[in-house]
């Protein structure tokens, strides 16, 4: 007999195939900093949520604040 919450995790992994990945910081982090620089006025739009001292972001468009 198959898992049910195992099938519903690789549905899940199977539909965001196509999506891009969004990125988890810790806040106040440098890549973080890099990261809101980058977002310009709209780092607000793009984050997610704040969990335990990280910061989950899902902007428009795909950034690279390590560089």
């Amino acid at each position: 007999m198959r898992n049910p919450s195992r099938t519903a995790y690789a549905a899940a992994v199977a539909a965001a195939a196509g999506r891009r990945a969004g990125y988890v910081l810790a806040a106040g982090a440098p890549a973080d900093r890099r990261l809101r620089e980058l977002l310009g006025d709209r780092p607000e739009r793009s984050l997610l949520a704040e969990i335990g001292g990280f910061r989950v972001y899902h902007p428009p468009e795909p950034l690279r604040p390590w560089r």
